[in-house]
């Protein structure tokens, strides 16, 4: 915020405000299920039972964050005029509607899979590796793309985050398959 601020001006800073308290709102709809799923989850320590219920947070987290960023796509627009009272560009709108299935997701293979299976270090990694490269991307994608630059470093973040904590997932499920 603190970039868009400077490079793009205040105009651009409450758009891109605006859109973080709508991805805000998405994600909160899904908090519910979440700690539902993360209860469930951690119900039994039978690795098979612990597996089979992974499997099911992870794809009623990618059903309901799907849902949630199709209504941030239809009402997007329209919430950001009521609330804001300003135009944001569908553009905008799409790209981060997307973040709150990558968000949604991540929750499930870090705080559902790696947490309780002991790879909290990976987690972190995961988290620190992908803030590292959004940061020293940030000045060139703000400066050119203003707001959707913003956006899309966001997206990128989570994105980013989910493709590691899936490849490391991956090795911790196999790991849990073949014991």
């Amino acid at each position: 915020p603190i970039l868009i601020g400077n490079y793009c001006g205040n105009s651009s800073l409450a758009v891109y405000s605006i859109i973080q308290k709508l991805t805000t709102a998405c994600q909160s709809l899904i908090t519910p299920v979440s700690q539902f799923m993360l209860s469930e989850v951690s119900r039994d320590s039978i690795k098979k039972d612990f597996l089979l219920r992974i499997r099911k947070s992870f794809y009623i987290h990618l059903i309901i964050s799907s849902l949630a960023c199709l209504c941030y796509l239809v009402l997007g627009q329209f919430v950001a005029k009521i609330i804001g009272k300003v135009d944001v560009p569908f553009t905008i709108i799409a790209t981060a509607s997307i973040i709150t299935i990558f968000s949604s997701l991540n929750n499930v293979l870090g705080v559902q899979l790696l947490i309780p299976t002991d790879n909290v270090k990976s987690l972190r990694s995961a988290n620190l590796i992908s803030g590292i490269l959004v940061v020293s991307l940030s000045w060139y994608f703000i400066t050119y793309y203003n707001v959707l630059g913003g956006v899309i470093l966001n997206l990128m973040g989570e994105f980013l985050v989910f493709l590691f904590l899936l490849n490391i997932a991956k090795r911790v499920w196999m790991g849990y398959v073949s014991d």
